[in-house]
């Protein structure tokens, strides 16, 4: 493997990234589907869970995972749109990855609150959160270009994370 570039701001990144022969140039992109499908699994495999812990009955659960796909049909369209209207999608997507996994952090608070302050919360962090995947393929399809055959390699780190 090639040695770490000399003068390099942190040289065992450098060495690290040579050995997996990671193409710099997209290397935050790698990271950015890395770090958020590692969020997901986090939050949606323990989300039933918590909602029952939280004193929802397996009525209301239904009801949520139920309205949580309809609402994506509102939330993906909407900041598509904004991105695309501002030409700011690298901006939205740092912020929406920013305040989506804020905002499931803030259900822990709100077990045994009741149904409304456990749905508001987490309906509004799915409104953040489901618009995320498609921007960041957007994003990550931009930066490719022309070379947009490297998707894969891109997208793989995703399903690492």
């Amino acid at each position: 493997a090639p040695a770490a570039r000399e003068g390099a701001k942190y040289p065992m990144l450098e060495k690290a990234m040579d050995r997996l022969s990671v193409n710099r140039d997209y290397a935050l992109i790698k990271v950015l589907y890395f770090f958020h499908y590692a969020t997901i699994s986090f939050f949606v495999p323990y989300l039933s869970i918590y909602l029952r812990e939280a004193g929802l009955s397996d009525f209301q659960i239904g009801m949520l995972y139920a309205i949580r796909p309809m609402l994506s049909m509102i939330s993906m369209p909407f900041w598509g749109y904004i991105a695309d209207k501002h030409q700011k999608h690298k901006h939205i997507l740092m912020a929406l990855m920013a305040i989506a996994p804020l905002l499931r952090v803030c259900l822990l608070p709100l077990s045994g609150q009741g149904l409304w302050p456990v749905t508001l919360c987490l309906l509004l962090s799915d409104f953040f959160g489901n618009p995320i995947e498609p921007i960041l393929d957007s994003t990550c399809l931009d930066a490719l270009s022309p070379d947009t055959k490297l998707y894969g390699k891109q997208r793989l780190w995703g399903a690492i994370g």
